[in-house]
C-alpha cells in the first residue's frame, strides 16, 4: 500500500505530465483562428507586466507542491487539474486560436523578457488561457481566512491575469474561457473525487 508521501509525490508527478499535451500542441500547430476584437486591440502593450507573467510559474509549481505535499486536498485538486488539462487540450485541438504579436523594440524596459518569453511560447493554444485556468484553480483550493494574504494572494492572481492581456499572449474571450474552465474544473473534482471515495469505501466492504 502507498503512502501519504508516494501518494503525493505521484500526484505531482501526474500535474507535472499533464502539461505535456499543452507543449506538443503548441510546438505542431500551424493554422488558427484569431479572436481579437476592438476591445483587445485598445488594451495598450505593456512589458512590464512580463514580470507578472513569468511569476506565474514559480507560484505554479509551488502551490501544486504544497498541495500535493501538505494539503489533504491532493486527490481532488488533482482531478480538477486533470480535468482542466483534458478540456483546454480538447479545444486546442477542435479549435486552435492565436493572437499577433507586437514588434518589440530593443530601447523599450523588459524588452529581453518579452522576448524570452515570445521565444519560448509560440502563440497557439490561446484559448482557453492556461495561464488563467490553473491560477484560478490554485487560488480556489488555497484560498485563506488570513485577509492580509488574501488581498496579497488576490493580487498576485490578478497580475498573471492582466499580464495576458497586456503582453498580447491572450484575448479578452480566451480569459473568460480561462476562467469558465476553471470554475467547470473545481465544480466536477470534489464530485468526481466522492464517487471515488464512495466505490472505494463499497470495494473495501465486500473484499473478505
Amino acid at each position: 500500500m502507498l503512502t501519504e508521501r508516494s501518494s503525493a509525490t505521484i500526484a505531482f508527478i501526474a500535474i507535472l505530465m499533464s502539461f505535456s499535451p499543452y507543449m506538443l500542441l503548441n510546438a505542431t500547430a500551424q493554422e488558427a483562428t484569431q479572436l481579437m476584437t476592438e476591445l483587445d486591440h485598445s488594451i495598450p502593450f505593456l512589458p512590464v507586466f512580463s514580470i507578472a507573467y513569468l511569476s506565474f510559474f514559480p507560484f505554479l509549481l509551488g502551490s501544486y507542491i504544497f498541495i500535493c505535499f501538505f494539503s489533504d486536498r491532493m486527490t481532488t485538486v488533482l482531478i480538477a487539474v486533470l480535468l482542466c488539462q483534458i478540456g483546454s487540450s480538447l479545444c486546442f485541438i477542435l479549435f486552435q486560436t492565436t493572437v499577433p504579436r507586437p514588434m518589440v523594440h530593443h530601447d523599450m524596459i523588459f524588452s529581453d523578457l518579452v522576448r524570452f518569453i515570445y521565444s519560448n511560447d509560440r502563440p497557439y493554444n490561446c484559448f482557453p488561457s492556461t495561464h488563467v485556468a490553473h491560477s484560478l484553480i490554485c487560488y480556489f483550493y488555497l484560498r485563506t481566512k488570513v485577509m492580509i494574504y488574501r488581498v496579497l494572494y488576490f493580487a498576485l492572481i490578478a497580475g498573471i491575469v492582466l499580464s495576458t492581456l497586456f503582453l498580447k499572449q491572450h484575448t479578452v474571450s480566451d480569459v473568460v474561457a480561462g476562467m469558465f474552465l476553471a470554475l467547470a474544473s473545481v465544480w466536477l473534482a470534489p464530485k468526481i473525487s466522492g464517487y471515488i471515495k464512495a466505490k472505494g469505501a463499497e470495494k473495501a466492504k465486500v473484499t473478505p
